[in-house]
């Protein structure tokens, strides 16, 4: 950098100055609102977006992780029921195997 440059950088409030006469306060509040706007609150807006992805992600996975899950354990509780039915239909009196179906 030349030395000019790092006095104008340094004297960045008497650059200010003239926009503040002309555009008048509520102008230099208003760009800077804008400024302001268009760099943190987008910023932060495209670390919510990424947050809420992985969150999708992860929830599509778990879904898919309790069906499976789910699936699985619907298998043993029929397999369950049919050796209790069994049970149930070898232990009974020949008048009573009918409320072993229910």
């Amino acid at each position: 950098m030349s030395p000019q440059q790092t006095s104008e950088e340094m004297n960045w409030p008497s650059q200010i100055a003239p926009w503040i006469l002309k555009i008048g306060i509520p102008g230099v509040l208003c760009l800077w609102l804008v400024y302001w706007a268009t760099t943190k609150v987008d910023r932060q807006l495209h670390s919510i977006e990424n947050a809420v992805i992985t969150h999708q992600t992860e929830s599509k996975e778990l879904k898919s992780s309790v069906d499976s899950l789910k699936y699985e354990v619907q298998l043993q509780q029929n397999r369950t029921n049919l050796i209790l039915q069994q049970i149930c239909v070898n232990g009974a009196a020949l008048k009573d195997r009918s409320n072993c179906f229910r």
